[in-house]
């Protein structure tokens, strides 16, 4: 992984901060789901959310110092 570099930033920061956030792939998603939309495979469901947890810490790593770079 590649560290983004913001004016203002401490190195020990920036050494967390990660430019790419987590990345996945679902194959054959429209197999996952019924005729409603509704998730019917209890194992993607649990990746899914635990995804989205770490999509979630990403954007709140890397929000404030985006904020600070732009305000440079």
């Amino acid at each position: 992984m590649t560290s983004m570099v913001f004016r203002g930033e401490s190195s020990a920061r920036l050494s967390r901060i990660e430019s790419r956030p987590p990345a996945t792939n679902v194959s054959n998603a429209w197999s996952l789901f019924d005729d409603a939309g509704e998730q019917i495979n209890e194992g993607t469901t649990e990746f899914l959310r635990g995804y989205g947890a770490q999509f979630s810490a990403w954007i709140e790593t890397i929000a404030p110092a985006a904020a600070t770079a732009k305000a440079a």
